[in-house]
């Protein structure tokens, strides 16, 4: 009699323990992304993390597979410049979110782990309107950081949180489906206009500053390269003689 308790003791016991186990990771294991990944990407696990598990903040984003992307290559990124065994490029990547979620105020706060890492990475993603996000990555193991080399951490940040901007000449937006700057300018818009909005964005951006990441768009008329938007804008009344000569902008 006291053998068979003391083996519904035991048992009792254990169940306690993968009960507290499964509330402690959420019920979740960290997903192998060798033996999951059902993206069709080649570039699935290499160029970009798998995620697993991320279902609530998809929902965050509103379904932005835009800005989920961005997350997944900024995880990429974090994963192999700051955890030596995923360092290799050909090595998979995987994240799996445990737990749940913390949202509130427009921030939402998961913590997860990369498969092949038993470090707990937390994951911090706060909406700036507008379909506009910045992204946080921090391994809680070491406190190891890299947002401000990240694509939506850093410089690129600050911008999208002091754009949109509109004046009477430019406009500086953000373009989400193509995760592109755009700076418009209107009628009457002349080079000392451009320098202006090219300030902007060169006082923030610093170093980060890239050309290819801005489209450069003359109102009603078409979008140029940069150099060709100067030389553009050294026409006077360009808009006027567009109207009735639209070889002018060639």
């Amino acid at each position: 009699m006291i053998k068979r308790y003391r083996y519904i003791f035991l048992g009792l016991a254990l169940l306690a323990v993968l009960v507290v186990v499964f509330v402690v990771t959420g019920g979740n294991d960290i997903k192998n992304p060798s033996r999951q990944i059902n993206d069709e990407n080649p570039l699935a696990g290499i160029e970009y993390s798998v995620l697993y598990e991320h279902g609530q903040l998809y929902e965050f984003l509103d379904n932005s597979e835009v800005n989920l992307r961005l997350i997944q290559e900024d995880m990429a990124l974090f994963a192999r410049k700051t955890i030596p065994a995923l360092a290799d490029s050909s090595t998979l990547l995987g994240f799996t979110f445990t737990g749940s979620p913390i949202i509130q105020d427009g921030v939402f706060n998961q913590s997860g782990k990369f498969y092949g890492c038993d470090d707990t990475i937390s994951i911090k993603v706060t909406d700036l309107g507008s379909g506009k996000i910045s992204l946080s990555i921090t391994d809680l193991a070491n406190n190891v950081n890299i947002d401000s080399e990240l694509h939506l951490g850093g410089k690129r940040s600050e911008l999208l949180q002091n754009i949109p901007i509109k004046t009477k000449y430019y406009a500086i937006r953000y373009v989400n489906n193509s995760d592109k700057i755009l700076v418009i300018f209107y009628e009457g818009f002349n080079r000392r206009e451009v320098d202006k909005a090219i300030k902007i964005i060169k006082d923030v951006l610093q170093d980060s500053y890239d050309e290819n990441d801005i489209i450069f768009s003359i109102n009603a008329i078409g979008s140029f390269p940069l150099a060709k938007v100067y030389q553009l804008s050294d026409i006077p009344n360009l808009h006027k003689k567009f109207q009735t000569d639209q070889t002018i902008i060639y």
